[in-house]
């Protein structure tokens, strides 16, 4: 388990211990409380490489223990060939669709399980240009795939300010390899709607190994 996922998992479980009334003396009110599925996020990765790498997730209450959610992202990434005088762009773009169940964790105050499902589309897009010539495309190619992806966790209000999220993740494409990682979140609640989050997610790759991100969410 990577050190900054731990920290995350650590908080979360330590603030299962704190009461609702100690957390509401320390941390005040901001008129909005319990745990909501019915909001608007948009994320940001911070520690990439990639360019503009932005996503956009909106979920749905739909029952007392049900919600849509629909996730959409993009990114890209260019590099400089030399010695053909040409530059490559790669551009990622993904959509997907998910249900998710969600319930209170018994005996302990504003906690929740979440389990949730989605199943979604993504489209990659090369195209190397001339460095001489910008508009002289010299290769263009695309290739598309369908992607699936869990998620089994908690999430818990600290208190009427503070929200904590963690647990596993699940990923799986056409070539049936299944990954898994950690993922965790901290959200600070700014006013009755708006709140913002940092969000640590686990890779594959050795540098980094930890993918962290900014998200500005309105709540309604």
């Amino acid at each position: 388990m990577r050190g900054v996922t731990r920290l995350v998992l650590l908080s979360l479980m330590a603030g299962l211990s704190t009461s609702k009334a100690s957390a509401q003396d320390l941390m005040g009110s901001v008129g909005r409380a319990g745990i909501s599925y019915n909001y608007v996020e948009l994320e940001y990765l911070l520690n990439s490489e990639l360019e503009t790498p932005i996503y956009l997730t909106g979920y749905l209450g739909i029952a007392d223990n049900w919600a849509l959610s629909l996730r959409y992202g993009s990114h890209s990434k260019q590099k400089t060939v030399e010695s053909t005088l040409s530059y490559v762009v790669a551009e990622t773009r993904s959509i997907s669709l998910g249900i998710a169940w969600h319930a209170p964790l018994p005996f302990i105050p504003d906690t929740e399980w979440l389990a949730e499902f989605r199943y979604g589309y993504y489209k990659n897009e090369i195209t190397m240009r001339s460095l001489v010539d910008t508009s002289l495309v010299l290769l263009k190619q695309e290739n598309s795939d369908y992607l699936q992806r869990g998620f089994l966790g908690l999430r818990h209000a600290f208190a009427p300010r503070f929200e904590g999220r963690a647990g596993v993740v699940l990923y799986r494409d056409s070539s049936n390899a299944l990954d898994t990682s950690l993922e965790g979140a901290l959200l600070f609640r700014l006013s009755q709607s708006f709140d913002l989050a940092v969000i640590a997610s686990e890779t594959e790759a050795k540098e980094p190994s930890v993918l962290y991100s900014l998200a500005l969410r309105y709540t309604w």
